[in-house]
């Protein structure tokens, strides 16, 4: 595994590394916007790349197809909500 992967992304006081499962809201989102979920792929100084699933009811498991990337920018994230494995 290269050092990239080992290396926690920091989210304020939170950590997520490649490869969790996350929800994350953006400033700006209605209450009725579910936000974007999705697998992390990837992290540079400034972006949080997010592989997204082809359909919400499929993200609770590991072997949804990632359909799309969403590249959000970590001044526009309000919340990160993490999952964890059963």
């Amino acid at each position: 595994m290269s050092e990239a992967l080992k290396t926690p992304i920091r989210l304020e006081s939170q950590e997520i590394h490649i490869g969790d499962v996350v929800t994350v809201y953006t400033l700006g989102l209605g209450p009725a916007n579910p936000g974007f979920t999705g697998v992390v792929l990837r992290s540079t100084p400034s972006y949080l790349h997010l592989g997204l699933f082809a359909h919400e009811g499929e993200s609770g498991s590991t072997q949804c197809p990632v359909v799309a990337e969403a590249i959000i920018r970590y001044d526009q994230i309000a919340c990160v909500v993490r999952r964890i494995s059963r």
